[in-house]
């Protein structure tokens, strides 16, 4: 929303074919019609109208317009996609990916996503306001990957995994093309948060992270298979996140049997959170007896163990501290 101050040299300047006011319809259509633009190129186009329509003549009076504009803060996901490869070369690397994102950016870009390439091993995409969309290109971009990976197509057989970390943060911008006009530390910060969030599926042998103020954006949830992680804290803006993992896009087996030990995982966690380590061993233990291959779960039986005989440290409730 822009606001206007004027005074009335600029729509009382005689001038034009008749030698008549410039006016103020005139002046309201031009403001109307070029508002969304940025006020340098606004103040060009008002001064070349009132030129063209002084032509030669004198100047009636003094002008002053002042404008001002109030900026929406704008609900901004950012997904970042760290990728792995089989091989180190740069030039292979960069040839996987590009072949990679000729196949995805089509359902990116039908997800209103769009990407920011910031080196070969990882991709940036900001989606405005649309945690749903979000976790959509989440699944589309690995269960692609897999499907490739199945068919055995040679150009995309480098490409070993895919880990995905989403946050969901608030920025002063109208369009996605204002990004590059925000301070770069800003834009800096929220990005390096998704990248730990992104790093920190490796430590987990998790695929796909996001963070509470996602999780609590997301329109349909339950469309998406999920669970609690934990929470971290952000050691640079000194908050705590909740984190959840989004398993759809693991192995059907592995699926299924996250589903049907979810009961037991959180009731894990709970005893956890409570302190109560003796029950949280009982609890996550149970779930690694039917699926061994739960590796959170594998992490919280061993720290539950551990403090049942150590004194827990004063971060013993954060599953990881990030560095932001």
């Amino acid at each position: 929303m822009c606001f206007y101050l004027t005074s009335d040299g600029f729509t009382d300047q005689l001038g034009g074919e008749r030698y008549r006011v410039f006016g103020m319809k005139k002046f309201k259509q031009i403001l109307i019609d070029n508002h969304t633009k940025p006020f340098e190129e606004q103040r060009e186009l008002l001064l070349e109208a009132f030129k063209a329509h002084k032509a030669d003549g004198d100047r009636q009076d003094d002008v002053t317009l002042i404008g001002c504009s109030l900026t929406r803060f704008k609900p901004t996901v950012i997904l970042m996609a760290e990728i792995t490869f089989h091989g180190t070369a740069l030039e292979n690397k960069s040839q996987w990916l590009d072949a990679y994102l000729k196949i995805i950016t089509p359902d990116i870009e039908k997800n209103e996503g769009q990407i920011n390439i910031t080196t070969p091993d990882v991709i940036n995409i900001f989606i405005s306001n649309q945690a749903d969309a979000a976790i959509d290109i989440s699944v589309l971009m690995q269960k692609k990957l897999r499907k490739l990976q199945a068919d055995n197509q040679g150009s995309l057989y480098g490409i070993k995994d895919i880990r995905i970390g989403i946050y969901t943060c608030t920025l002063a911008v109208r369009s996605f093309d204002e990004l590059q006009t925000i301070d770069k530390e800003i834009i800096g910060s929220e990005v390096n948060l998704t990248h730990d969030l992104a790093s920190l599926n490796k430590k987990l042998g998790t695929s796909t992270l996001i963070c509470d103020t996602t999780f609590s954006k997301l329109r349909n949830i339950a469309n998406y298979n999920h669970r609690f992680i934990g929470r971290v804290k952000n050691k640079k803006k000194r908050e705590y996140l909740a984190v959840f993992e989004v398993f759809d896009t693991d192995l059907k087996s592995t699926v299924v049997k996250k589903k049907e030990n979810l009961e037991e995982y959180d009731r894990g966690i709970f005893y956890y959170n409570s302190k109560n380590f003796k029950k949280a061993v009982s609890s996550f233990q149970l779930v690694l007896d039917s699926h061994p291959e739960d590796t959170v779960a594998a992490e919280y039986l061993g720290r539950s163990k551990y403090f049942q005989n150590h004194e827990s440290p004063p971060d013993w409730e954060f599953i990881e501290v990030l560095n932001g």
